[in-house]
C-alpha cells in the first residue's frame, strides 16, 4: 500500500478517472483504522464495532472503484 500513492504520482494513466484510486486507497486507510480502535469505537458508538466499520469501509472503497470504472475512458 505504501507504494500505490507513489505509482499514482509518478505514472500517469491513459484513462480518465484514476481518482478512484486515490478514493480506494482513503477508504483503505480508514478501514485500517476502525480495525486499530475497534474497542474504542464500539465503547463510543455503543452498537457496532470498528472491525464491522472496517468490513463496511473496505467495500464502499470496492464500490466507488468500481462506479468509477463504469464510467472511465481509455484512449
Amino acid at each position: 500500500m505504501l507504494a500505490s500513492p507513489i505509482i499514482l504520482i509518478c505514472f500517469h494513466s491513459r484513462c480518465t478517472h484514476v481518482q478512484a484510486y486515490w478514493w480506494l486507497l482513503l477508504a483503505y486507510i480508514v478501514a485500517k483504522l476502525f480495525e486499530h480502535f475497534d474497542g474504542e469505537v464500539y465503547n463510543a458508538l455503543g452498537f457496532i464495532s470498528g472491525h464491522s466499520l472496517k468490513h463496511l469501509t473496505a467495500a464502499l472503497g470496492m464500490y466507488v472503484l468500481l462506479a468509477f470504472y463504469q464510467q472511465r475512458d481509455c484512449r
